[in-house]
């Protein structure tokens, strides 16, 4: 399903080397999993293998596809996730999500049917026409996942699935990444946790600062754990993990107190608006 071989990514204007030497191949039926602390390539090789970023040297294949070579039949074949990825702010989550199923030439009534349903499961059904600019990143995460369910893509590749996202939905979204590798296709997973690729990948990609560490399954990556020389790598991977979730937890709840403020505004503006119009017609009268 992925196949890199002997990728090299290497930024123009710093020369500096983001990944070096990086094979690495991802079959049916696998969740495959790519481990390593901040800046150690992890982000790169994600938007390499999608073509989002171009290499400076070597092959990406998906489903047999060369991704420079041939760069939109790839893309019909996979589904992105990034943290923090961009949307258009104008855009209402139904606005967006009719949109994705336009570029797959989804019929409407099936894009109908599906959005319903993952918007209901994920807990979007009350905000799917609020403007995405409104939205917290916890609900544009969701978005962006289910909207990547509806072409039925052979292969996910997703960077920090579970950034911004409220537990319940981390355990749904583990769920449809391993449903997905039961059904014979391939996902990509990107994390600097641990706990996080432990609980679903099949076999786990080791990086630090661009290099392959190791490449090893669930029983591997234990051993490296009790390995003296590799102590120090996780002890900063436990570290990073623990600072991110306290800063994740206050910014999910910042986010959301936010929200609906701005939402309680807007019914204020609507029922003073509409009292005003009531008033105004009274006085025609």
């Amino acid at each position: 399903m992925i196949k890199v071989e002997k990728m090299y990514k290497t930024y123009r204007a710093s020369q500096v080397k983001a990944i070096e030497n990086m094979s690495f191949a991802v079959d049916n039926d696998y969740v495959y999993g790519i481990l390593g602390p901040k800046n150690s390539g992890k982000t790169t090789i994600i938007k390499c293998v999608t073509g989002i970023s171009s290499i400076t040297k070597g092959k990406v294949e998906i489903c047999g596809h060369n991704v420079r070579r041939h760069a939109r039949v790839p893309k019909y074949k996979m589904a992105w996730m990034f943290t923090d990825q961009k949307l258009f702010g104008v855009m209402t989550g139904r606005q967006y999500f009719n949109t994705v199923a336009g570029m797959f030439a989804i019929d409407q009534k099936e894009c109908d049917c599906k959005r319903e349903e993952y918007v209901k499961m994920f807990g979007l059904t009350d905000v799917i026409d609020v403007k995405l600019a409104n939205y917290t990143r916890s609900m544009k995460q969701k978005l962006i996942f289910i909207s990547g369910l509806l072409h039925e893509p052979k292969v996910w590749i997703i960077d920090e699935p579970f950034y911004h996202m409220e537990p319940e939905y981390c355990e749904l979204i583990k769920k449809y990444i391993k449903q997905h590798a039961d059904n014979g296709n391939a996902a990509l997973v990107s994390s600097n946790r641990i706990d996080v690729l432990e609980s679903m990948c099949d076999r786990i990609l080791v990086l630090n600062k661009g290099k392959i560490i190791d490449e090893v399954n669930l029983e591997g990556l234990k051993r490296m754990r009790e390995m003296e020389e590799y102590k120090e790598y996780f002890r900063i991977l436990e570290e990073e993990a623990e600072a991110e979730k306290i800063l994740m937890e206050k910014e999910m709840k910042d986010e959301a107190l936010a929200f609906e403020k701005r939402r309680q505004e807007e019914r204020e503006f609507f029922i003073k608006q509409m009292e005003e119009d009531l008033a105004s017609f009274g006085e025609e009268q």
